[in-house]
């Protein structure tokens, strides 16, 4: 099974070295990414992935604000955080809005295959516990 999954960061260089990470991953495909929020909603709502990645801080809204959008649609994408920002308030917030989980940016080469490899045994988007 291909996991289809959107980016939405907006520090280049991370979406960049993100990117290149996740075209070494087998069964993953990158169908997009933004970034800027508001433009990410209306292109994740065109590609419908299957997972977003999703920055908390970003430069025109808050990536929680965006996570609680998506969790209204009718068939919302899993979304997984990927920020700078720590501690158990944020972890909190993530399961808030429905996210997979919270990953810190410096491991995400570790922790990102980790739920990669958990996305099959999901139920499908939308249909969230």
């Amino acid at each position: 099974m291909t996991v289809n999954i959107y980016l939405v960061d907006d520090n280049l260089t991370f979406l960049n070295a993100v990117t290149g990470f996740l075209a070494q991953v087998p069964d993953v495909t990158v169908v997009g990414q933004s970034t800027l929020g508001h433009d990410a909603l209306v292109q994740i709502a065109h590609a419908k992935p299957d997972l977003v990645l999703l920055d908390v801080g970003l430069s025109d809204v808050n990536g929680m604000e965006l996570a609680r959008e998506m969790g209204a649609w009718k068939q919302p994408p899993h979304i997984i955080f990927l920020s700078t920002y720590e501690g158990k308030p944020y972890l909190a917030m993530a399961e808030e809005v429905g996210a997979l989980g919270f990953i810190d940016k410096a491991d995400f080469v570790v922790e990102l295959p980790v739920f990669l490899a958990t996305l099959g045994t999901l139920s499908p988007r939308g249909a969230r516990p």
